[in-house]
């Protein structure tokens, strides 16, 4: 403290706080001060200034001079307010910026991520936020509320870093408070660990091999209206493969040793109704399937396209002795001395690869196409 207005003779200048004594004043450059120690400037015992003298909260005091002759005067009073206490501000994410599997459990997908910060003290004046040793700027108060979303300028104006990856970074960043009151006084909050998690792979979805059953295991060709389908490129952290002909769902994967695979039926892996891959959802003809997945901090990322052709449909052939091998009385009575008889081979569908013919069990060998006749000799 400065004591002011003092007249050059006087000798002694006391400290009050209310009625008590906090000790002598000391003129020093013939500036009178005072600064309470266990011992004053003239050796006589005195008060500390400390929580005993000057209490936590408001504390009146006087100064009381006298001089050489023996006159006092005592001051006016000056009240000093004493704030040596701030609460511990606590920092949490706000829940509509938690995107994980709970609001509690600190992952998200926002770069942009809004935070709630409670336990402030009503004369707090500043609330930082602190991404480890980097300030990520200002928190604001809202009815009452101080949130904390980061832009490229907070409240008040001050340029600051924009609260995405320079500021929360992809993966864990450790989020403190700092906040400091009307009087000075600073508190950190504890650490908060939220997770930003941005990324996610795009998957790949493939008809197994095992449906495959057109002539090459990459044509995507079946005739199985229950085929079984293989994903691949899926991150560790996905919750959920969803699997969609077109705009339908058709239910969800499972992960059976490590492999995303889905093979549709009324209920899915987890019990949750889905549609049966049949011919209701996989479509005689080609289908456009994709596959949605999701991580835990909330991502969606679908697949490419891929088109599967069901073909369960195949016309009845029908087999007939050759006019000119049909040696009989007519060429409808199927009687032939021609033990090489031509057979022609007719409604048979323009996908058809093979025409195989049997007498009985026995197979007589595979018709050819010629001139798009199939005959065989």
């Amino acid at each position: 403290f400065t004591i002011t207005n003092v007249d050059t003779d006087v000798k002694s200048v006391e400290v009050f706080n209310g009625n008590v004594s906090l000790g002598f004043a000391e003129q020093i450059d013939g500036v009178w001060t005072f600064t309470a120690s266990r011992s004053d400037s003239v050796g006589v015992a005195a008060r500390a200034l400390d929580t005993t003298d000057l209490n936590e909260g408001d504390n009146t005091l006087t100064v009381k001079v006298t001089d050489a002759a023996g006159n006092t005067s005592t001051s006016g009073e000056l009240t000093v307010t004493l704030d040596t206490n701030l609460a511990q501000p606590v920092i949490d994410l706000n829940s509509g910026s938690d995107t994980g599997n709970s609001n509690e459990d600190n992952l998200t997908n926002d770069a942009t991520a809004t935070f709630t910060i409670t336990n402030v003290d009503s004369d707090v004046k500043s609330v930082e936020v602190f991404n480890g040793d980097v300030s990520l700027g200002l928190a604001k108060q809202i009815d009452g509320v101080w949130t904390f979303t980061a832009s490229p300028s907070d409240s008040v104006g001050v340029d600051l870093k924009s609260l995405s990856t320079a500021g929360l970074n992809e993966g864990e960043n450790t989020l403190t408070v700092k906040v400091t009151d009307a009087a000075g006084n600073t508190s950190t909050s504890g650490e908060l660990t939220v997770t930003l998690d941005t990324n996610l792979a795009q998957p790949v979805i493939d008809l197994s091999s095992g449906s495959d059953t057109g002539d090459s295991n990459e044509d995507n060709l079946t005739n199985d209206a229950t085929a079984t389908f293989t994903i691949t490129n899926v991150d560790t952290d996905v919750k959920s493969v969803e699997v969609f002909n077109g705009n339908v769902s058709l239910g969800f994967a499972e992960q059976i040793d490590g492999v995303w695979t889905f093979t549709a039926s009324r209920s899915d892996s987890v019990g949750v109704a889905a549609r049966a891959l049949d011919t209701t959802d996989l479509n005689e003809g080609d289908n456009t399937l994709t596959v949605k997945v999701t991580d835990a901090a909330g991502n969606t990322s679908t697949s490419g396209e891929l088109t599967v052709t069901l073909d369960t449909n195949l016309a009845q052939p029908v087999i007939d002795l050759n006019s000119g091998s049909d040696t009989g009385n007519s060429n409808e009575d199927n009687l032939t001395n021609d033990a090489t008889a031509t057979f022609t081979i007719t409604n048979v569908d323009s996908d058809v690869k093979s025409v195989e013919v049997f007498n009985g069990d026995v197979s007589l060998g595979l018709a050819k196409q010629i001139d798009g006749v199939w005959t065989f000799t």
